[in-house]
């Protein structure tokens, strides 16, 4: 009679246990709740300086085209733009030309 090994004896079953994520595992999830956090901050600290300058960052489509975005804390006004020049362009005609 052929004696036959259990399955489960053949198989390599890690061992599991509770450890802290890995700085791989935590980077993501930690920035987008790190960046989000500073966000907040950031604008906490605006309203409370009563800051009434403009505020002009820019992002990239899914095409890789840049979008300028514009606040203008002064009429809660949020506008886009496609170049920096038109971005150049509203700055003047609103606080230089007024």
């Amino acid at each position: 009679m052929q004696r036959t090994e259990p399955l489960w004896g053949r198989i390599a079953v890690p061992k599991l246990r509770h450890s802290e994520p890995s700085g791989l595992q935590k980077t993501a999830a930690h920035q987008n709740s790190d960046s989000r956090l500073r966000q907040v901050g950031r604008s906490l600290l605006r309203w409370l300086s009563g800051d009434s300058e403009p505020r002009v960052w820019q992002t990239c489509d899914r095409q890789g085209h840049t979008i300028w975005h514009l606040y203008d804390p002064a009429t809660q006004g949020k506008t886009q733009f496609g170049s920096e020049a038109e971005v150049r362009a509203w700055l003047e005609q609103r606080y230089y030309h007024s």
